[in-house]
Order: structure tokens, then C-alpha cells, then sequence
């Protein structure tokens, strides 16, 4: 997946790290994993301005992976940040760029098919999102 975004951020003159820890392995469907990431990806992509930074990483912690993408956009009010995973939520901020409302609701509906969950949070070294994938790992 970071393979596939970099180019999209350097199109949008977006600095894009990513840190992908080896040996990460879970059971699942592939297709909608990917998709899952994929929304995560393309909603850091389509609200960071140019110039700023979209972080990517995937680590074990606890037996879980941790699938995270943080940007340095800027961000969800904290009041809004459950209600952004409901579908056909746009925020009035968000409703001049493209989109239907579903992205952030199909990660979270694809975390709770595979026993995990979707975090939404503020990110903590900018004023952007941190959104966060998290699954059970293969044991």
C-alpha cells in the first residue's frame, strides 16, 4: 500500500514516510483489508495540504497490528471524530472535495468483521489525523 501512495503524495507535494515492521501476519479478507488501508491512505491524501507530511506505519503491540495513518492536515473536531465513522458523514469542511461519506465507515465496519477495532484521534504532533487500524494478530 505505501508502494501505491507515494507517488499520489508526491503529485500533491505531500512528504510520505512509512514504517512497516516485518513478520506482521493476520487472517483475514485481503480485499477488504487493503480497502480498508486504502480509505485510511486516501483520506490522508485528500485533506493534507501541500507541504505537509502523511505518516504510514504497521507494528505488533500486544498482540495486535497496528495499522496507522497519521497526516498533518487539519483534522477532525474532537466532537465529530466518532461521528465521521457513521456513514454519509461529511463534514462542512469536507464537502468540496470529492467523496460519498463512506470511506471512514468501511474501515471501521472492516476492523469489527475481523474482531478489531478503527481509533479516530487527534494527532498528537500536529493539528492533523491519526487514524488507526487495529486487528488481531495471526497467533
Amino acid at each position: 500500500m505505501a508502494e501505491l501512495f507515494e507517488p499520489a503524495c508526491e503529485d500533491a507535494v505531500i512528504a510520505f514516510t512509512f514504517d512497516i515492521a516485518s513478520g506482521l501476519e493476520l487472517s483475514g479478507d485481503r480485499a477488504l483489508l487493503a480497502q480498508a488501508v486504502a480509505n485510511q491512505l486516501d483520506n490522508a491524501v485528500k485533506y493534507t495540504p501541500s507541504g505537509e507530511t502523511i505518516g504510514f506505519s504497521a507494528i505488533l503491540k500486544d498482540q495486535e497490528i497496528e495499522v496507522t495513518v497519521e497526516d498533518s492536515g487539519p483534522g477532525i473536531p474532537e466532537q465529530d471524530l466518532e461521528r465521521v465513522k457513521d456513514r454519509f458523514v461529511r463534514l462542512d469542511d469536507a464537502r468540496t472535495q470529492p467523496g460519498s461519506g463512506l470511506g471512514l465507515a468501511l474501515v471501521d465496519a472492516v476492523a469489527e468483521l475481523h474482531k478489531g477495532r478503527f481509533d479516530i484521534s487527534r494527532s498528537q504532533s500536529k493539528s492533523g489525523l491519526k487514524a488507526t487500524l487495529i486487528l488481531p494478530a495471526k497467533r
